[in-house]
């Protein structure tokens, strides 16, 4: 039977067990930090997405509006060039876009 000193053999099962802890605890610490950034990444995807899609809509809404303008002067044109201008037709066909203005602007029915 080999007798070992008790100092050297208990410092190195110190460090070995020191290792293995450090090692435990590094491993936690690490999974704990990539399931955190994970959310973090799920949660800033999100908000791209969502400020994308609202982007879109703001485009869409802008041009379908635009769109919906133009028909309406088109129209204005088409009804004053059947009806003759003779100043009377002008303001019956102005008073819809005056009205859907103030509307716009927060005002009440024009008066």
């Amino acid at each position: 039977m080999v007798l070992r000193p008790s100092f050297g053999y208990n410092s190195r099962m110190r460090l070995r067990l020191g290792l293995v802890a450090g090692f435990a605890a590094g491993a936690y610490v690490a999974t704990v930090a990539q399931q955190r950034s994970r959310q973090l990444n799920q949660q800033l995807n999100q908000k791209i997405n969502r400020t994308a899609r609202r982007t879109a809509i703001d485009t869409a809404t802008e041009k379908a509006k635009a769109v919906v303008d133009l028909g309406v002067e088109r129209a204005k044109d088409v009804v004053a060039s059947k009806l003759g201008d003779k100043g009377l037709i002008r303001p019956i066909i102005e008073a819809p876009s005056r009205l859907a203005a103030n509307q716009r602007n927060g005002g009440g029915p024009a008066t």
